[in-house]
């Protein structure tokens, strides 16, 4: 009988130790995998520098690797090399060691289109619309922005020479700028736009958003008597999670639920709340949001919605609910990689879609689920934040968007600058600068590729494939010789436009983007909508009533 006991628990504990081993297969050949894929890379990456053909820069080799690997997960996961940690570090802080500016590629040279107040770039002379030709007497003709911003970064107090050519009068010089610390706001304005109504622009949520959103509140409070707020996250491509947090507790009371995060591990749910008491928790509030509006701006957006404390109106936002962390993995590079996916207070996420082997996927409508606000009224997850308020994106015209193209009014105002200089303020421009654009267009010969004249051309091409040629020449050579007036009043029709684009470009060189933002503020018909609706409190309370509960 004893042998009989012995026996069976001989059994059981083999048959324990099974389970234990077989539990445990998963994680032992994972760690296997593993091992083999670092030793197959390693080898693989010695013997192409010990072997290729043509000379390898080893340190781009890997980063190509890194690059395509994490490319391969989400957009959002990435490697960052020592020479990309500058514009890591302006990602989280708003700060970055350089000369202040930004840049495009125009005609083959990166191009000064804009720069920050009291900047290393103005303090040195550089202009609006400069070409950087060379620096420190390395040619940059053709070379990308990337990597001629990487050149002009550097340690604050190091010099740099810059030899540039002026899009404007051609006119080449050099220019010795010392390189400093550019703090880039993250409120670049606020105040009030008009009836009591209070505005404040959120840029980014780089450090300090939450204070900077409050200070801006409470100036207005205590300067203007405020009665209501539009808080614009227009364009905001979000930033820091505690500076979302920040942001919703300047609207909201101590220990409110913000959001809580979820990575794949059952016990990794971490909730996020506000710490402090709220600066107004009962001011009439409107966020402004649209299709750039992500991650941490949904955040916001989408915890004013839960709460039921705000409207929201604009156009549906990104549908950014993923969290990233950023791990130092030596040699002063680090690497940011999707953790978790974020929640907000009604338990909806807000990522609206999916990505299979780096590729995006739409998350079908039939996935998205009904949740409902504080007050009871019905949203739905996994689809980005829709407004309460639904404004139709407003789109350039055509011609509009060509001539941004071509960069034809930064050049322009480049070109004409000593004149428009006098002529505007912060305001706008006291002449009709719109003739002196249509002259500066006409002697630049220039011609509009409208969707008219490409059907025309495709209409003689497919006349000529039937043999209808000759039997429509007469028609088609009518209608070509109309098509330069065309264009001119494709030009007129979008002359408003053209001429509020002008008028930002001067402005913007002249009071940087804080007069930018207040001067967009006098025509913006989105901000309009927002005042209209902070000075109906009937349609505004509306708004938050709740929907009535279907029983089945």
């Amino acid at each position: 009988m004893r042998k009989n006991k012995k026996g069976w628990r001989y059994v059981v504990l083999v048959g324990l130790l099974g389970l234990v081993l077989m539990a445990f297969a998963p994680v032992r050949d994972k760690y296997f995998e593993i091992t083999k894929s670092i030793e197959l890379f390693a080898n693989a990456y010695k013997q192409l520098n010990a072997k290729y053909v043509d000379e390898i820069d080893p340190a781009d080799l890997m980063k190509r690797g890194l690059d395509a690997m994490t490319k391969s997960l989400d957009p959002f996961t990435r490697f960052i090399s020592e020479t990309d940690v500058e514009n890591y570090r302006l990602e989280i802080d708003g700060k970055y060691d350089g000369i202040g500016a930004k840049v495009r590629l125009i005609d083959d040279y990166v191009t000064i289109t804009s720069m920050y107040k009291d900047s290393p770039a103005k303090r040195a002379g550089m202009r609006v619309g400069d070409q950087v030709l060379s620096i420190d007497g390395k040619d940059l003709k053709g070379k990308k922005t990337t990597e001629v911003t990487r050149i002009m970064r550097g340690a604050p107090g190091s010099k740099v020479r810059v030899r540039v050519r002026n899009i404007g009068d051609q006119q080449e010089r050099t220019v010795e700028v010392t390189r400093g610390e550019v703090n880039i706001p993250n409120v670049p304005y606020s105040g009030i736009v008009r009836d009591s109504i209070g505005y404040i622009n959120l840029t980014t949520f780089t450090q300090g958003a939450g204070k900077n959103v409050g200070k801006a509140l409470q100036k207005m409070k205590q300067e203007n008597g405020v009665k209501g707020v539009i808080l614009d996250l227009r364009n905001n491509g979000g930033g820091l999670l505690r500076e979302a947090v920040n942001v919703v507790n300047v609207f909201n009371p101590a220990r409110q639920l913000v959001v809580f995060i979820k990575g794949r591990l059952p016990d990794s749910r971490k909730d996020f709340y506000t710490p402090h008491a709220a600066i107004d928790a009962k001011i009439p509030l409107v966020v402004l949001v649209n299709g750039h509006s992500a991650s941490a701006s949904e955040i916001v957006s989408g915890v004013t919605q839960d709460l039921d404390r705000g409207v929201l109106m604009g156009q549906r936002t990104y549908g950014k609910g993923l969290v990233q962390n950023t791990f130092d993995i030596g040699y002063n590079s680090k690497i940011k990689l999707t953790t978790a996916k974020y929640y907000i207070p009604s338990g909806r996420c807000i990522q609206s879609v999916y990505y299979e082997h780096g590729e995006r996927r739409e998350l079908a409508d039939s996935l998205r689920t009904l949740y409902r606000t504080q007050k009871g009224r019905k949203v739905f997850g996994g689809g980005a934040v829709t407004p309460d308020v639904r404004l139709d994106r407003i789109e350039p015209r055509a011609v509009v968007k060509d001539l941004l193209r071509k960069y034809l009014v930064i050049k322009f105002v480049s070109k004409e600058w000593n004149t428009l200089d006098k002529l505007c303020d912060s305001t706008g421009c006291r002449d009709d600068i719109y003739p002196k654009f249509i002259e500066y267009l006409k002697a630049r010969h220039y011609t509009f590729n409208s969707k008219t004249k490409q059907l025309l051309a495709d209409l003689k091409t497919k006349a000529k494939e039937e043999g209808l040629d000759e039997a429509l020449s007469q028609n088609i050579q009518q209608l070509e010789a109309k098509l330069p007036e065309e264009q001119w009043m494709l030009l007129d029709k979008a002359k408003e436009d053209i001429i509020h684009r002008i008028e930002q470009e001067i402005i913007g060189r002249k009071y940087y983007i804080e007069g930018v933002t207040r001067y967009r503020l006098s025509y913006d018909p989105e901000v309009k909508k927002a005042i209209e609706l902070l000075k109906n409190k009937d349609v505004y309370e509306s708004i938050l009533i709740p929907d009535p509960v279907e029983h089945q």
